[in-house]
């Protein structure tokens, strides 16, 4: 599946993107032409001792939402997460991709 890229007379033009770094690596560039919600997340769950980061957005670019998702990561102890906000031409394309019913 494609991704919604920006134009400006036929040329790809810079939109925002959250760059995430994990554990002091590059893991991607979360951005789309079509965002109306973009997220990076570390979330505490009740129930178990579980701490997860996701990042996340919804995207109307195809006439319906559709969520796209980046990361999921189970972070342990130690775990670092460093979220920087850039313009690019191309963000990375998402992990996951669903319609939302």
């Amino acid at each position: 599946m494609g991704q919604a890229l920006s134009y400006k007379n036929n040329e790809r033009i810079k939109m925002m993107a959250l760059e995430i770094h994990l554990k002091g690596k590059r893991a991607c560039s979360a951005g789309n032409g079509g965002l109306i919600i973009l997220s990076a997340a570390v979330t505490k769950h009740k129930s178990r001792d579980v701490w997860d980061f996701r990042v996340r957005g919804i995207t109307e670019e195809k006439g319906y939402e559709e969520h796209l998702s980046w990361i999921d990561h189970q972070m342990k102890v130690g775990d670092t997460v460093t979220i920087k906000l850039i313009e690019t031409k191309e963000p990375d394309k998402p992990k996951r991709r669903y319609r939302i019913p």
